[in-house]
């Protein structure tokens, strides 16, 4: 399957509900950095102590898209994925309702009936017989049971 998906020139992807296909998704789309502030004060009377208060910012990692964003998407949504860009999230064409394409629909072509004329060769032809099992098990011998020894 993934000799399939490395050779495809763009990868169509709508909410998935499969877990692990959700999480391949996630890593494919990438990652950002992302600031996160955290802060800390004393348990009892923290607001007066304000020597003892901190605030830290620090770097962290987050997914582009989370595995449960992939799963949640809307049914007109879906990501497009091509090799050296990044990943692009965008309404679906549903050509039905669109009325760019309404214009564009056409009856189904008529497909004319083909006539076979296969030549018979009046019962000549040797027929194989199909195979019964019932034949096969008649013509075993019977295997007889010996009774349990203790060696």
């Amino acid at each position: 399957m993934q000799d399939i998906f490395s050779n495809v020139g763009a990868e169509c992807v709508f909410g998935v509900n499969d877990i692990k296909t959700t999480r391949e998704l996630s890593e494919r789309i990438g990652f950002n950095t992302v600031e996160i502030a955290t802060e800390t004060a004393p348990r009892w009377w923290g607001w007066l102590k304000f020597d003892k208060q901190t605030t830290s910012v620090h770097p962290n990692k987050r997914g582009l898209m989370l595995p449960q964003e992939i799963a949640r998407m809307p049914l007109r949504e879906q990501i497009v994925l091509r090799p050296g860009m990044m990943p692009v999230r965008c309404q679906r064409v549903q050509w039905f309702d669109d009325p760019n394409f309404t214009g564009l629909q056409r009856p189904a072509p008529v497909v004319p009936s083909l006539e076979i004329k296969i030549a018979l060769d009046g019962g000549q032809a040797p027929v194989s017989r199909p195979f019964d099992k019932r034949l096969q098990l008649e013509a075993r011998p019977a295997i007889k049971a010996r009774p349990y020894q203790d060696i």
